[in-house]
């Protein structure tokens, strides 16, 4: 998604986009959710945009935003699968790890739906709840096309070397803005 669509998309939604380039590296981290609701494939993408010396820098990888087909069909949590709310969620990550791997750990409150019937489909709407349900942000394998097992309802990059890069920055950003991150996480529309 181009970066005019992105921040005009977060506008609408009353979402603060970072701006000030007083230091380097102030990032936005927007995820963007496909219209393609197939639970199974890495179909949306995450985007990395700061302003660097007044002109923007804008990164995008293949990702998932959605739980996939294995934890659909069998919840860690009895009340169902978690599914992100699109939302934005101000310091909702810092730099620590997944599984003893370094990720984006969630520290703060989420909102969330939960599919608990146990099927194919992704179901949104309704109840919504709010925790800390450690919806990491991570990756997956070297190159991954297939989600299976990788998400749980945590956001997962498919390619491992691009989230190294990913974690290269937001070590970059900590030495200068702190250790929280906000995620942004918005509908293709």
């Amino acid at each position: 998604m181009t970066r005019d669509k992105l921040f005009n998309l977060m506008r609408a939604k009353g979402h603060v986009i970072f701006e000030d380039d007083s230091k380097p590296y102030n990032l936005n981290l927007i995820g963007v959710r496909s219209n393609d609701k197939n639970p199974d494939t890495f179909n949306d993408e995450l985007n990395i945009l700061w302003k660097h010396r007044g002109k923007w820098c804008h990164l995008v990888f293949t990702m998932t935003t959605d739980p996939g087909m294995y934890y659909l069909k069998d919840p860690i949590n009895v009340d169902g699968t978690i599914i992100m709310v699109p939302g934005q969620y101000g310091g909702a990550y810092k730099n620590g790890l997944h599984k003893g791997k370094p990720a984006l750990e969630q520290k703060n409150p989420m909102r969330y739906w939960r599919d608990y019937n146990r099927d194919e489909v992704l179901d949104t709407g309704g109840e919504i709840y709010k925790s800390v349900a450690k919806t990491n942000l991570h990756h997956a394998g070297k190159d991954s096309t297939f989600v299976g097992k990788w998400s749980a309802g945590c956001q997962v990059v498919a390619n491992r070397d691009e989230f190294d890069f990913i974690m290269y920055l937001t070590f970059k950003a900590e030495k200068y803005w702190g250790n929280s991150f906000t995620y942004t996480l918005i509908d293709e529309g």
